[in-house]
């Protein structure tokens, strides 16, 4: 956050002095570039699109060097824009930009580039069972390109490995899977790569629980990958997934002994005060609606004073549409909810039988 706020200074003293620095147009943009990323990391996306725009809307009043340095800021500043569009909900709008991002990089043969718009793409379907072939064939292109080109492309690698083991995992080819996911989490600890570090070992729980993939009652086992999270996405502020932890930790109480209401409860009020008081989006709260879906069914299952704090809580949320499905789920008379409980179907990729885990990578 202190690199966002000495960012944000640069930037208004360029804009004080844009005729001075619109001569220097692959750095400006580059400078654009790093910002915007500071933007989506601290959840200003709005401030990423309006930085964003702006930069494509300044295009032709700059000078480059050569069209190929044009193309190349273009390229970077497409795919930036298409991942903060899926921020906010804007998907159609992502589709367009990750495309145009990618239309540049194919022109260029910048095959970093290729390989993150794939993977941009194929997040804006998120993990939802009915887009699966379309975002298991977007992965299997950026596996692929990273496979020809692996020295070329080593700053991708805890990235692409992260897309690679659930490939397989999707493919049912467990081991295999399981064992990237493990390689990927001692890569990661080597190199400091933290922010995907948390991801493989989320993922390792929830492809455990979902697909069976080792032993599904290795408890002391999950909860060691959970609280290695924990630590990590606390110690590097990595709160754009610490919640994923928290979520995961109380539904883990629930899977492994359902009278650890409490204990569960504690998580998931946890969970939400990071909506609240860290994300402050609506756009993330709908992109992850089959979670709070199943707070609402659990806290209405298992009334008492926590269930009202998560109640009062929730109507604290920026989405309406969130807000008005958590009421309407906490206020369904005992023979309703019973009936929704029982034909609740999970949505996405990795979920207990019947309710989903958050969308990990």
């Amino acid at each position: 956050e202190d690199s966002q706020i000495f960012l944000s200074d640069a930037n208004y003293h360029i804009l004080s002095n844009q005729k001075i620095y619109i001569k220097y147009a692959f750095n400006y943009f580059d400078f654009i570039h790093r910002y915007a990323n500071s933007c989506i990391t601290v959840h200003k996306d709005v401030d990423a699109i309006l930085l964003l725009k702006k930069a494509i809307f300044d295009q032709n009043k700059t000078n480059f060097s050569t069209i190929k340095e044009k193309n190349q800021s273009l390229g970077k500043i497409y795919n930036r824009l298409c991942v903060v569009y899926k921020a906010v909900g804007l998907n159609k709008e992502a589709i367009i930009a990750g495309k145009q991002s990618q239309k540049l990089a194919l022109k260029l043969k910048d095959k970093e580039l290729r390989i993150k718009n794939y993977i941009d793409i194929a997040n804006i379907y998120g993990r939802q069972i009915k887009s699966k072939n379309k975002i298991l064939n977007l992965w299997q292109k950026a596996i692929s390109l990273y496979k020809k080109n692996p020295f070329d492309l080593e700053s991708q690698r805890a990235m692409i490995q992260l897309y690679e083991a659930q490939f397989y995992i999707l493919k049912k080819k467990y081991k295999l899977g399981m064992e990237l996911l493990n390689d990927g989490v001692r890569y990661c600890e080597a190199n400091f790569e933290y922010f995907f570090g948390v991801k493989y070992l989320l993922l390792q729980v929830v492809a455990q629980i979902t697909f069976n993939c080792e032993s599904k009652n290795d408890i002391k086992n999950q909860f060691e990958l959970i609280y290695k999270a924990k630590d990590w996405a606390v110690k590097y502020q990595i709160s754009r997934t610490y919640w994923k932890v928290l979520f995961i930790e109380g539904r883990l109480y629930i899977l492994h002994n359902p009278k650890s209401i409490f204990e569960a409860s504690e998580c998931f009020l946890q969970m939400l005060d990071q909506f609240l008081f860290k994300l402050q989006s609506s756009a993330i709260e709908e992109y992850n609606i089959f979670i709070f879906e199943y707070l609402a069914y659990f806290f209405r299952a298992n009334p008492s004073k926590l269930s009202n704090s998560f109640f009062l809580k929730s109507q604290e949320l920026k989405s309406i549409n969130i807000k008005g499905l958590i009421s309407k789920i906490m206020l369904l008379q005992q023979d309703e909810f019973n009936t929704a409980y029982d034909t609740h179907e999970p949505q996405l990729f990795y979920n207990d039988g019947k309710f989903d885990f958050p969308i990990i990578g």
